[in-house]
């Protein structure tokens, strides 16, 4: 919360969703979307969304061991922690994809 709160251009919308019908909408509205919550990200990535997914540095099996793709969704950046409880560089590489190519391509090639 403290970051959301210092940083005015991150915008949580935890209390506007509660379903997923609520969560599919809101993200029909953005260009892109950034997260560490692997349901959203699932959901963003089957509606074709533009999303980088950020993962710890032990991340689920279903992300896989390694690498920034996923099989299931080509729109999905993979965005792996490198060190533990170090977020920051994980969080610049999200941002400056999104910058730089105004989301992310619904393609492999980066």
């Amino acid at each position: 919360q403290e970051l959301i709160d210092k940083n005015p251009n991150i915008t949580h919308f935890g209390s506007e969703v509660g379903n997923f019908a609520k969560t599919a909408a809101l993200c029909e509205s953005l260009d892109a979307i950034i997260s560490v919550d692997t349901s959203m990200a699932h959901l963003a990535g089957a509606m074709g969304k533009k999303t980088c997914l950020l993962l710890s540095d032990v991340a689920d099996a279903r992300w896989r061991v390694k690498g920034s793709i996923t099989p299931w969704y080509l729109n999905t950046k993979l965005i792996r922690q490198q060190n533990r409880l170090k977020w920051r560089p994980s969080i610049q590489l999200a941002k400056k994809l999104v910058k730089l190519r105004s989301g992310i391509q619904a393609q492999r090639k980066w």
